[in-house]
């Protein structure tokens, strides 16, 4: 499973949950988050259901992909990937493609469960934050590329259409923050490393 709960946020759940006097079951909690009376009946069904969700869960977490509480976007995404895996590539596709979204939680809920479908994607999402750093006046890249380069390993770093991010990786290695190349050096195999 890649997004498990912790026993902490189990029991964080559970008495959330008990107090609101709702079982800890999938249909009560899409109940809870179609109706909720707080926006935390939103925040912990989210997490409850990477224990107790199923397919079934899948469109009422992806209807929460704009709701106003950050964490509740952000942890639906995941939720989605633990419940769903390489099945909704395509949503965390669109996620990443959507500018009212933070870009690193579709880039993770892609690192870790997406398939081939979002190479091209990745890619360009990749190349154009690396590309930031090479302007005249280098710009920040952001997190996300790096849980990129994660995917990219994954499904393989020595595929043509991968060449690019990893020249563009040369050549940006010197402006890249120092823990962001410490990162990318336990992500990517050793002989991706530039020197």
């Amino acid at each position: 499973m890649l997004f498990q709960n912790d026993e902490t946020t189990r029991k964080f759940i559970a008495d959330h949950f008990r107090k609101r006097r709702i079982p800890l079951t999938e249909e009560a909690i899409l109940d809870a988050i179609k109706a909720p009376r707080s926006k935390y009946d939103v925040y912990w069904g989210v997490l409850a259901l990477r224990d107790f969700g199923t397919a079934r869960s899948i469109p009422v977490l992806k209807g929460l992909l704009h709701y106003p509480m950050q964490d509740v976007k952000d942890c639906s995404l995941l939720t989605i990937a633990h419940i769903s895996g390489a099945s909704e590539t395509p949503f965390f596709l669109e996620a990443l493609a959507d500018r009212r979204t933070r870009k690193v939680y579709p880039m993770w809920a892609i690192a870790v469960a997406a398939d081939e479908r979002a190479v091209t994607a990745v890619v360009a999402f990749v190349n154009t934050a690396l590309r930031k750093t090479l302007r005249p006046k280098p710009g920040d890249p952001g997190d996300a590329y790096i849980s990129g380069f994660s995917y990219l390993a994954r499904m393989g770093i020595d595929r043509p259409e991968c060449q690019t991010s990893m020249v563009l990786l040369q050549r940006a290695w010197p402006n890249l923050p120092e823990r962001h190349r410490t990162a990318l050096r336990a992500t990517l195999p050793s002989q991706a490393i530039p020197e």
